[in-house]
């Protein structure tokens, strides 16, 4: 069954009266106006950078080689940060999680893996770095991403 352009958000699939409100709070009460609902911003993941070209602020895309993966406890806090060191022909980042997505997520990356780390750069104690960025294999275990991401 065909859906009208001024058919109610409420009457698609997976959208009822709780979520329609919440639409209704934003603006979006039809249709047309969820379809004239865009993105504020863009992640280009095309565009692959080096390490040397990274500014801080910026959102980018690299490919690098694992250089290490580690994990150490912070001060009195015992707080448990995962870093990874990573280079191209440029240059070398580190990446740093404070938090892992679930136990084991480290154990897939190795030494001299080639990965896609797409994330913002952050500068801490002068020096760029990147905090939970994407990571994803490029080897063939995970499939490269080329696109616009909203």
């Amino acid at each position: 069954m065909p859906i009208a352009i001024d058919t109610s958000v409420q009457y698609l699939k997976g959208v009822g009266p709780k979520l329609g409100a919440q639409l209704g709070r934003r603006g979006i009460h039809t249709v047309g106006d969820l379809l004239h609902c865009y993105p504020r911003a863009y992640e280009d993941r095309r565009a692959i950078r080096n390490i040397s070209s990274l500014r801080e602020g910026q959102v980018v895309s690299l490919v690098a080689e694992i250089l290490g993966v580690r994990s150490f406890f912070l001060g009195k806090s015992r707080k448990k940060i995962y870093e990874m060191l990573l280079k191209d022909e440029s240059g070398k980042v580190v990446c740093k999680y404070f938090r892992i997505p679930h136990r084991g997520y480290f154990d897939r990356f190795q030494s001299y893996d080639k990965v896609r780390v797409v994330g913002k750069v952050t500068n801490y104690r002068g020096r760029l770095e990147f905090h939970h960025p994407e990571i994803h294999h490029i080897d063939g275990t995970e499939e490269e991403e080329d696109s616009l991401v909203p």
